[in-house]
C-alpha cells in the first residue's frame, strides 16, 4: 500500500514541475512573440481612369488598390471608414475602407474607385501651375482603428496609419510617383 501512495507523490510532482516549467517558457516568450504591433494602411497600386480640366478645377476617376497590413499574431479587425485625398490642403476626394478583417500576419488587399474633383474659388494659381508643370501632387493622410484579436482572448485597440503622397502625371494620365510611409 505504501508504493501507490508514493507513485501518486511522484506523479504529482511531475505534474506540478510540468506545468512550472510551461509557466517560465510562456513568460519568456510571450512578451516578444505576442507584442502587438500597429497595422500598416498603405495604398498599393493606382490607377487614373480618367481626367479633365480648365484653368481653375479639375476632375479624375481613379481606381486604387487599398492594403492593411497586419503583423500580429492575431487578426486586426476594423469598421467602416473613409481616407481623405487632399490638393493643397482641400479635400478633392474619398476613398472609402469597407468594414473588415486583416488575418493574423497577411495583408487584406482590396480594389475601391475614387472620385476627384476640386473647383478652385479663390485666384490662387497653384493649379494652373502644377496642370502646367504636368504633374498633380496629391496627399493622403488617414488613420483606421480597429482591434487586435489574440487567440481569441486578448482584444487591444490599435490604429493603422497611412501617409501617402501620390503624383500624377498628366500627359501619361498615370501614377509617376506614390510614396506611403
Amino acid at each position: 500500500m505504501k508504493k501507490e501512495g508514493g507513485k501518486n507523490t511522484k506523479c504529482i510532482a511531475y505534474v506540478v514541475a510540468f506545468i512550472v516549467f510551461q509557466t517560465i517558457i510562456i513568460l519568456v516568450f510571450a512578451p516578444t512573440l505576442l507584442k502587438i504591433k500597429s497595422p500598416k494602411l498603405r495604398f498599393g497600386k493606382v490607377d487614373v481612369e480618367s481626367f479633365s480640366n480648365s484653368t481653375s478645377s479639375f476632375t479624375m476617376k481613379l481606381q486604387a488598390q487599398v492594403a492593411v497590413k497586419n503583423t500580429n499574431f492575431g487578426h486586426f479587425k476594423y469598421s467602416n471608414n473613409t481616407i481623405p485625398i487632399t490638393y493643397g490642403g482641400v479635400t478633392v476626394g474619398e476613398v472609402v475602407v469597407p468594414k473588415g478583417r486583416a488575418r493574423a500576419r497577411s495583408t487584406n488587399r482590396f480594389m475601391v474607385a475614387v472620385e476627384l474633383s476640386y473647383d478652385q474659388l479663390s485666384s490662387n494659381s497653384t493649379l494652373g501651375n502644377d496642370i502646367n508643370s504636368g504633374l498633380l501632387p496629391l496627399v493622403s493622410r488617414a488613420k483606421l482603428p480597429g482591434k487586435i484579436h489574440l487567440m481569441k482572448v486578448m482584444k487591444k485597440k490599435k490604429t493603422a496609419e497611412m501617409y501617402c503622397t501620390i503624383k500624377v502625371n498628366l500627359m501619361n494620365r498615370v501614377v509617376q510617383d506614390l510614396k506611403c510611409k
